[in-house]
This record gives C-alpha cells, sequence and structure tokens, in this order.
C-alpha cells in the first residue's frame, strides 16, 4: 500500500452486508484519496466479504486492501488491520458508522498543522436506543478523568500516531466489549502529546440492535466488568490517583443493572465497590441511586470529589 500516505483509516466488518454500503459510500464520497482504507473481515457467515470486495473494485481510485482474520472479535480484527498500516497515523472506523465527506481531509490537515502530535480527536454524534443524537464529546483538559467518565477515546472520535498505537499493544484481544475504553487508558497512560479538531462533528455512530454493546448490561455482566478490572490493574500500577473513578463507573453499571431489573448483580458490584474502600460508602450510593433514578448527571456528583487527574 502507498507509504507516501499520511493515515490509513481500518474499518472491521462482520455480518454487515445489509449495511456496510452505508460506511463505505461514505468514504467513495471523501474529499481526497490521500489515505489507504483497510477493510478486514472478521469470518463472516453472510455476503459481507463479496459485498465490500464489489465494492472496492467499483472504487479502484480508492487504496484499499481487504483481508480476513478468522479470529472472532472486533479488537482481532482491528489488530489484523493495524498490521498491514504503514503510515504514520492510523484511525479506527467502524462498519456502521457515517463521515462527512471531508472527514478525512480535516484530519490530515491536523496532521500537517500539528507534525508532533500523538492523538488527534473530535467530537462526533453518537445514536441512542431512541433514536436520538448526543455529542460524543473529546477533549484534552484532563484526559484521563475525562475519558473514565465519558470515554472519549471511544473508536470514531480520534486518530493515533501508528508507532504509539503499537507501543501500548494495541487492540485487546480478550476483552468482547468497552475494548476502546480500555485502550484509550493505556494511550492516556503513555501521556501523548493530544490536540482536539474544532469544528462541528463530522462523523455519526449508530445505534444497533445486532451490536454486541446494544445487549443488556445484567445479561453478561463479564462483558462490562471485565474492562474495568483490567482498567483498575493498569491504573493501580501506574496512575493510582485515579482509581476512585472505576469505583464511579461500577455505581453507575451496578445502577444499570438495576434499571433492568437484576437487584442480585446490581447488589453484588455495588457491595464489591463499597469493600474497596477507595471512595466513601455514602459518595458511590449517592452516585448509583441517583443514576438510577435519573439516569444522567451522575458524574457531576462525582466530580465534586474525586481527582481531576
Amino acid at each position: 500500500m502507498g507509504g507516501e500516505k499520511k493515515i490509513s483509516v481500518v474499518i472491521p466488518v462482520y455480518n454487515r452486508e445489509k449495511i456496510v454500503l452505508r460506511t463505505l459510500e461514505c468514504i467513495s464520497l471523501q474529499d481526497t484519496r490521500d489515505f489507504n482504507l483497510i477493510l478486514v473481515d472478521n469470518n463472516s457467515q453472510d455476503n459481507s466479504f463479496a459485498v465490500i470486495t464489489s465494492w472496492a473494485e467499483r472504487n479502484k481510485d480508492i487504496n484499499c486492501l481487504i483481508c480476513t482474520e478468522k479470529t472472532p472479535g472486533a479488537s482481532a480484527a482491528r489488530n489484523s488491520g493495524l498490521r498491514h498500516v504503514v503510515t504514520d497515523y492510523v484511525m479506527f472506523f467502524d462498519s456502521d458508522d457515517v463521515m462527512d465527506y471531508n472527514h478525512i481531509s480535516s484530519v490530515i490537515n491536523e496532521i500537517n498543522s500539528h507534525p508532533n502530535v500523538d492523538v488527534i480527536g473530535w467530537e462526533g454524534l453518537q445514536e441512542q436506543s431512541n433514536g436520538k443524537f448526543k455529542l460524543a464529546r473529546f477533549t484534552v483538559t484532563h484526559p484521563m478523568r475525562n475519558h473514565l467518565i465519558f470515554g472519549t477515546l471511544s473508536t470514531f472520535r480520534y486518530a493515533v500516531k501508528t508507532e504509539l498505537i503499537r507501543k501500548v499493544g494495541g487492540w485487546n484481544e480478550k476483552l468482547r466489549a468497552w475494548d476502546d475504553y480500555e485502550l484509550g487508558v493505556r494511550i492516556l497512560l503513555a501521556k501523548p502529546v493530544m490536540v482536539k479538531r474544532k469544528s462541528k462533528p463530522k462523523v455519526k455512530s449508530f445505534y444497533s440492535t445486532v451490536s454486541l454493546t446494544a445487549n443488556t448490561f445484567s445479561g453478561n455482566v463479564s462483558l462490562w466488568e471485565d474492562p474495568l478490572n483490567e482498567i483498575e490493574n493498569l491504573l493501580a500500577e501506574r496512575y493510582p490517583q485515579m482509581l476512585p473513578w472505576i469505583d464511579y463507573r461500577r455505581a453507575v453499571l451496578a445502577a444499570f443493572y438495576a434499571m433492568e431489573e437484576d437487584d442480585e448483580e446490581a447488589q453484588r458490584l455495588l457491595s464489591k465497590t463499597i469493600s474497596d474502600r477507595r471512595t466513601s460508602e455514602w459518595l458511590i450510593k449517592i452516585i448509583y441511586y441517583w443514576h438510577l433514578k435519573v439516569k444522567t448527571g451522575a458524574w457531576l456528583i462525582a466530580s465534586l470529589f474525586l481527582p481531576k487527574e
């Protein structure tokens, strides 16, 4: 692939034959061709591979590589794509999301304006289960705190220096959910140089009922708790002052369990969080009950008492 280009876009694809063309068409409409595109079919059981191959044949002006990865999971597919990246920067995109026609060129402009930057971030729009979109934040202020609260380094919100993401170990293939949340912590622990693109959101992430993370929280608690455990271990070793924010996330997660009427799991996780004795029991319970009843804004209460960075 063209090593002279600035950036690669890696898109994993799994059983997306009916919707992947929406994502690929927004790629074909980009106002630049100064990028590499890497499509990774993750052993799809439908016609996804044929769909993306046919699209690539119709869009030969785009420098596109199609590869396959049999190991299941988006993280394995993204790591497979990462191994093929020959550009200085890479950004990951999902096969059910879309970008404006000038998204890639605006990222390249930021790279050219900040040649020493490690992470370029931007805000996007994220669809909720009710069909409404909310702003997905990105900030360079108190980056670890804000990532632990808002997941600012979620997949579609940044581009990263290829050397850096490889240095921190790439995607954690043991995780089946919140893998971008865990990766974001490892990137931030590397103390990257970060800039935020100042523009209206140019990317949209769509809610999908077939997505693993669209399922219930209490139906498979390890999906959500495993990443938090991994992050806890990372922070305990290298950033222990931020561990109370894991207590915050667990209290909120316990509230989600309770909202799904799984009181047993909710009380189990809440009791575990309290027993860790990092955060006052009264604060954990306030966060839990606030999110359970109000469903938003618990982070504002936590921010009054937990460390900024």
